[in-house]
């Protein structure tokens, strides 16, 4: 089993590798809207700035990124480690087991906002995965896998915690969407209260999806509408769609994001972004919503533009 420590920029070449050639117009074509079924990846990890958890041996590639303005040289590029990787300080789990954690990432704030995509395209087969009770589902889509790890990750808090879901869902129905473009479910941090922790596990147990992926609009939201934020969580399937949507006035779609969500994002003084693509990586069409290389690397460089952050493909 090998452990791998790249830097940013190998770590979007291994994007790039999953679907071949990425197109030279990176994040100024349109993107196709075509709903494909994923298929299981092993996880890839980035991570950037500084960061608390462990790297336990797990078999999976993982990649660790430096903050955005570290050097990057093969001077300074670690070498490539064989063997098991040690079991660093500060496991993501407790002394039990219990978390709070996500995908295995340790969620060592205290003020949590989980942005969840519910597009159409989450609905696509993404192989078995055991639920929030504990039961194999054989043919999970990429909104049970989604639903069952936030729901994990909400089971494990205390009334320490305080959290609030924004759903990556919907766009104007110029650009052929659902409203609303994009939603929440309370529009602040709620305590995690028996009761409120109950809530939101069922709402999320019944929320449905809906046609549109406004990933600007969803990350506007998450860093407007809250006051005080340490943590916040993308789980997302892939490319932002419309490519060209209407109410960015002819922008592109991926290009505002990463262009806006820095400056956004950097009103929470040492909050940690943490962006999870669960979808198929080795999609043969480029572009295409739900996987390929070219919506990893959008996730990626998304990641890569704020200094305390992880990235993870699952």
């Amino acid at each position: 089993m090998n452990a791998r420590h790249l830097t940013i920029p190998s770590a979007l070449a291994v994007a790039a590798t999953c679907a071949g050639i990425i197109s030279a117009e990176s994040f100024g074509g349109d993107l196709s809207d075509s709903e494909t079924s994923g298929n299981a990846s092993a996880p890839i990890l980035m991570r950037s700035g500084e960061t608390a958890g462990a790297d336990a041996p797990s078999g999976r590639l993982m990649l660790r990124v430096p903050a955005k303005d570290g050097a990057d040289s093969e001077s300074s590029r670690p070498p490539v480690e064989t063997g098991n990787p040690s079991v660093e300080p500060s496991d993501p789990m407790d002394e039990d087991g219990e978390g709070p954690f996500i995908f295995g990432i340790e969620i060592v704030g205290h003020k949590v906002v989980f942005n969840l995509d519910f597009s159409l395209s989450m609905g696509a087969s993404h192989g078995s995965y055991e639920d929030a009770d504990g039961n194999i589902i054989s043919n999970a889509s990429r909104l049970d896998i989604v639903k069952a790890e936030a729901i994990k990750a909400i089971k494990a808090f205390d009334d320490t915690f305080s959290f609030d879901l924004v759903y990556l869902a919907g766009g104007e129905p110029a650009d052929i969407c659902q409203l609303p473009n994009s939603d929440a479910w309370q529009g602040a941090l709620v305590q995690c209260t028996g009761e409120a922790q109950a809530a939101a596990i069922e709402e999320i147990k019944t929320r449905t999806t809906w046609l549109g992926t406004p990933t600007y609009r969803s990350l506007e939201r998450a860093c407007h509408d809250y006051s005080d934020i340490d943590t916040l969580f993308v789980l997302s399937d892939g490319a932002p769609y419309p490519a060209t949507p209407k109410f960015l006035g002819g922008r592109k779609h991926m290009a505002a994001c990463l262009e806006d969500f820095p400056g956004w994002f950097s009103r929470f003084e040492d909050a940690k972004f943490i962006c999870i693509f669960i979808g198929d990586p080795n999609a043969k069409t480029v572009g295409a919503m739900g996987g390929g290389a070219e919506a990893v690397e959008f996730m990626a460089t998304l990641a890569a533009s704020v200094s305390r952050s992880e990235f993870l493909v699952r």
